[in-house]
């Protein structure tokens, strides 16, 4: 065979896989296709597209198989089956199996990923993959549309017309570990033989033990009244190893990298399952949901233990027959522990998932040696609510160790204040031990097998600690040792007494000793409505209800845990006794407002009253005597007043209102102060004239206003101070120039102050007029004048060259309205300012500036831009010393000059005729009695239209 026939065999074997087809049910797709049977050991990757899969785009596609590498070719093997499956996978409500060539993968549809998908299976062979698409052959052509929901189980048996069944369940392969069992597993329901669907079943979980299997009966266990789930956790019969129905590795392939974890996290992944099963029977049965449980023996009294402490929000109660308590401290099945679970020395942290888990992601991380220490998981977790646990153990067991695990574990709830019934039996093996550790009363109608399971876990119920009627601790070896198992409570189903109250301010219950009078600790647990908060006071009253009289009462407050236990309780026996226990309110403590508060609405903030429904609020005005001001109720810790309050002084009371009635105690009076700030409106900063008016805005509760002015520039305080404005502004004395800071502040009737407002800085800045020079003129001015500014001390004269821009006088300190310079100026235009001084030498603000020209232009004033008087005025400025003008005026559009007149006296001329619309331009010289000729001004243009 020459090489190119061996690449093209090497093909068409690495073809192989055909016939692919997928359909989805109930949130899983199922894809199937043709095995190669020419070749032998070869593997397949299954691929998932939003579009077809052809070669092209293969790469693009989601392999699935990614994580934990192409799967086997033996997929539709079942390597898990038992009891009344068959061998191979069946994939529809009791279809015909898969054949031994049909290769099997099914895919979870992960939260927000429903739509159309499609899908594609390429072989591996030899460790190559063939990455050839063949439509219709490996790949689909149609899409599959898929829904995020709930995955179904497939019903693979029936018998005894439904009344027993099994199920296979495929996990989500997505966050899964297949390399340890697989991800189907299945689970068998068997109902009494009178079922009907018109009356809800307890659901009780049985676990089998270590070498087992699930069993798979045609009708419940003797007949019981309850669906009876029949999980399976398989060992080495099925070629694997038991989980001790908690989980396995997350991360480790234990095909590839060894039969021991040494890193990454262990899941629970077998209590995942468990919990899947109880809602896909929850679905397709009538179910109670408040009286789920879980019993077993050996290994399965161990998961029913397990899931009745993590799982409290679930279970109402467990039944376990010689239970591992502790994994970590137990002689034997190390080896097992450490295949599933890595060595303690590793101590791999726990991640414990699923809808039912949420309560114990906080634990996450968690070294699982110490998880699966249930002694110490007790006293961590002892504040949270776990199911009722029943549990024994033989005294002589050395499977499951009794010195390291049954003995230790009564004392550690017991001291933890957890409910539970046990037993300890001497001479007493690993050997089922029956169903002599509950009280059948309470959980099971008196049926002596917990076949009626009766017990809620919607109804509250006590945890008996130290109880008299019980061995004592530690339990000894040398006889048999009961606890709690003469104790009971009056419930729905046992109802020998008055009913349970659990409402949220009150709590009381009916307690019964079966033998004769005991004294127990009794703490509340399971509460469905009273509430339990640290820091509370409770009180507690027992009374014998054969007798009526009150043995004993008292007032306890919940531990660091928030467990709240009445201790040393006398439980009479017949009728019993009666623990009544309510919330002792506390005193509201205010928090806030406190002192003196600018708010007109000040929050008002008290710490929160267990228990309470509602608060009184209650104000009073200290400053007027109104009594009460407000008085409301709230259902917050918090109020906030709806109008504003006056200016003045308060105090402030709250009082809770229980929700189980009754009032709780007034808190300790809260003074405080409503001071809000006076709000200046006048914003001017800088003012003309020596006595401002200032305005303010008023205040809610204002009777009268103090005013107070400092001045800045001298450093006077309290030039200003009036205590008596009784309206919201004040004109201000005669003030000299200068820098002034204002503040103001209201007083109510009784005289309780506001705070001050913000100040308000302004400026006292009169500014004279200048009077002369103003014009131009054909000689230099002699004198400066201007006009004066009451309270000024002295002038300030600035004086600029416009043609050079440089400074020609810059003199203060002058004392009269008057200035000479000091010599003549030269020809040349100027601009002028004054600006006067008070006697701190505080300077105002300068004058409006004043031009004038020594020999300079003629100013132009009109026209100016468009007018439509076609004899227009035209105007200047004076010009000192002439005696005629010029006026020279052309029309921009041609016409040349239209106007020139010569011998001007006055400063204006009126055009004797009309002028055509058009655009215009003017000028205008000026001439003096020698004929000396100022500079013609500059020109000024304009339209008449």
């Amino acid at each position: 065979m020459n090489s190119r026939t061996a690449e093209v065999l090497e093909l068409r074997q690495m073809l192989d896989a055909t016939g692919i087809q997928a359909f989805h049910r109930s949130g899983q797709t199922f894809i199937t296709w043709n095995e190669a049977t020419n070749v032998g050991g070869e593997h397949y990757n299954v691929y998932r597209h939003t579009a077809p899969i052809n070669s092209s785009n293969l790469s693009q596609a989601q392999k699935l198989t990614e994580r934990w590498g192409p799967v086997d070719d033996q997929t539709s093997v079942h390597r898990l089956a038992g009891e009344q499956s068959p061998t191979h996978f069946v994939i529809q409500d009791l279809g015909t199996p898969l054949g031994d060539d049909k290769g099997l993968f099914v895919y979870t549809t992960p939260a927000g990923q429903a739509g159309s998908f499609y899908y594609a299976v390429t072989q591996v062979t030899n460790g190559i993959e063939s990455r050839v698409i063949s439509p219709s052959s490996n790949a689909t052509t149609s899409a599959v549309s898929e829904s995020a929901t709930a995955p179904a189980p497939i019903l693979v048996s029936s018998q005894n017309n439904g009344h027993g069944m099994v199920y296979t369940q495929f996990m989500d392969y997505d966050n899964w570990n297949p390399t340890f069992q697989g991800y189907a597993y299945n689970y068998a329901v068997a109902l009494p033989s009178d079922y009907s669907s018109a009356k809800s079943y307890p659901l009780k979980f049985s676990l089998h033990a270590y070498t087992e299997r699930y069993a798979a009966p045609s009708t419940s266990s003797f007949d019981w009244q309850a669906v009876q789930v029949f999980p399976d956790d398989p060992g080495e019969s099925a070629g694997t190893l038991h989980t001790w129905w908690y989980g396995f590795a997350a991360d480790h392939n234990y095909q590839t990298d060894g039969s021991i974890p040494t890193s990454g996290h262990i899941e629970n992944f077998t209590e995942q399952r468990l919990l899947r099963t109880m809602d896909e029977v929850i679905a397709r049965f009538s179910v109670d949901t408040t009286r789920i449980h879980s019993q077993g023996h050996s290994m399965g009294a161990s998961g029913s233990l397990s899931l009745g402490i993590r799982y409290g929000n679930v279970f109402s109660g467990i039944y376990a027959s010689e239970p591992m308590t502790n994994y970590k401290s137990s002689p034997n099945f190390q080896t097992d522990y450490q295949r599933l679970w890595g060595t303690q020395a590793s101590n791999l942290p726990v991640i414990n998932d699923g809808p039912y888990a949420t309560g114990l992601v906080q634990y996450n991380d968690t070294g699982v040696y110490d998880w699966m220490n249930h002694h110490e998981q007790i006293a961590r977790r002892r504040g949270e609510d776990m199911a009722f646990l029943m549990f024994g153990h033989g005294i002589s067991d050395n499977t499951i160790d009794w010195a390291t695990q049954g003995k230790p574990f009564p004392q550690i709830l017991n001291d933890n204040n957890i409910a539970y019934t046990a037993e300890d039996r001497i001479n007493w093996n690993h050997t089922w031990m029956g169903f002599a550790f509950a009280v059948h009363d309470l959980f099971s109608a008196g049926f002596e097998d917990l076949g009626s399971w009766e017990f809620k876990g919607n109804v509250s119920y006590p945890a008996f600690s130290n109880a008299n009627g019980s061995a004592g601790f530690p339990t000894v070896s040398s006889r048999t040792s009961f606890y709690n198992l003469n104790l009971d409570w009056s419930a729905p189903w046992n109802a020998f007494g008055d009913e349970i109250i659990d409402s949220d301010g009150l709590y009381s219950i009916t307690l019964r000793s079966r033998t004769v009078a005991q004294t127990a600790d009794v703490t509340l647990r399971n509460l469905q409505r009273f509430r339990v908060t640290s820091g509370a006071t409770y009180s507690w009253q027992i009374t014998n209800v054969n007798s009526g009289q009150v043995v004993n009462s008292g007032a306890v407050q919940p531990d660091a845990d928030g467990v709240l236990t009445i201790p040393a309780l006398q439980i009479e026996a017949l009728a019993g006794s009666r623990l009544t226990v309510t919330r002792v309110a506390n005193a509201p403590v205010i928090t806030a407002p406190t002192g003196d508060q600018l708010s007109l609405r000040p929050v008002i903030r008290w710490t929160d009253v267990s228990g309470a429904a509602r608060y009184r609020v209650w104000i009073t005005n200290r400053s007027t005597g109104a009594s009460p001001l407000i008085d409301t109720n709230v259902s917050v810790a918090s109020y906030t007043p709806t109008a504003d309050l006056p200016l003045g002084r308060y105090t402030v009371w709250v009082q809770p209102t229980l929700s189980g009635g009754g009032t709780g105690p007034w808190s300790a009076p809260q003074n405080f102060n409503v001071r809000p700030a006076t709000v200046i409106t006048t914003t001017t900063t800088a003012f003309s004239t020596s006595t401002p008016t200032i305005s303010w805005s008023t205040v809610p509760g204002a009777d009268h206003f103090q005013v107070w002015v400092n001045n800045v520039s001298t450093g006077q305080s309290a030039i200003v101070n009036d205590s008596a404005v009784t309206g919201s502004s004040l004109t201000l004395p005669s003030l000299e120039i200068g820098r002034y800071r204002i503040w103001v502040r209201a007083f109510n009737a009784q005289n309780d102050y506001g705070a001050w407002s913000a100040p308000l800085t302004f400026n006292i800045a009169s500014t004279p007029t200048p009077l002369s020079p103003a014009t131009s003129d054909f000689t230099a001015p002699t004198q400066f004048q201007w006009t004066s500014v009451a309270g000024a001390a002295s002038y300030d004269l600035f004086l600029r060259n416009l043609d050079t821009n440089a400074t020609v006088v810059s003199q203060t300190g002058i004392t009269q309205t008057t200035f000479v310079p000091a010599s003549t100026l030269t020809n040349a235009n100027y601009r002028w300012w004054v600006r006067a001084r008070g006697s701190s030498g505080a300077a105002g603000a300068w004058s409006v500036p004043r031009d004038f020209s020594v020999a300079g232009r003629p100013v132009l004033t009109a026209p100016v831009g468009q007018t439509t008087n076609a004899s227009p005025t035209f105007s200047w400025a004076a010009y000192g010393g002439a005696v005629r003008y010029i006026l020279h005026v052309n029309n921009l559009d041609g016409a040349g000059t239209v106007i020139r007149e010569d011998f001007l006296t006055a400063t204006t001329f009126t055009s004797p005729s009309s002028l055509p619309a058009g655009n215009y331009r003017f000028w205008v010289q000026a001439v003096n009695g020698t004929g000396t000729f100022s500079s013609w001004s500059l020109p000024t243009d304009f339209s008449i239209v």
